[in-house]
């Protein structure tokens, strides 16, 4: 979301808190993150403006139009200049998956899943390279 957002300050995020929120459409790669099937109650909030791109979900968070469910940012950074990321803590859970040639086992790929596991482990559960880590919602708003 973006930084002058209301909820801006918050540690943590509810699906709740964002009934009435604008929420930014995904269109193309990444739309399974609207999946019915994710959310038997409905999206939260409301239908919001339609993106197809990174560069266009961050430019209409940053102006404040609508709030985005994505993954938590990578590389131990913070959230994109101009946007917060907030942990939704009761959102669904997400299987994630990662494949790669065996033969390509680069310490690249090991860092990689390493963050991916470790940023997308569910309380409780645990997920190992080569088998699959599941997100406590890997939809954030942010």
């Amino acid at each position: 979301m973006g930084a002058r957002h209301r909820l801006a300050g918050a540690k943590t995020l509810r699906v709740a808190d964002l009934a009435g929120e604008p929420l930014l459409g995904w269109q193309g790669p990444g739309a399974q993150l609207n999946d019915p099937n994710l959310w038997p109650d409905g999206l939260p909030g409301t239908p919001g403006p339609q993106v197809s791109d990174g560069l266009q979900m961050l430019a209409v968070v940053r102006l404040g139009q609508a709030v985005a469910l994505a993954a938590p940012p990578s590389g131990g950074g913070g959230a994109p200049e101009g946007t917060v990321s907030i942990r939704l803590a009761d959102g669904p859970a997400v299987p994630l998956r990662l494949v790669w040639p065996k033969e390509r086992t680069t310490p690249g790929i090991r860092s990689f899943v390493r963050h991916t596991v470790t940023a997308f482990r569910q309380p409780g559960r645990t997920g190992a390279p080569g088998g699959t880590a599941e997100t406590p919602s890997a939809a954030r708003a942010g």
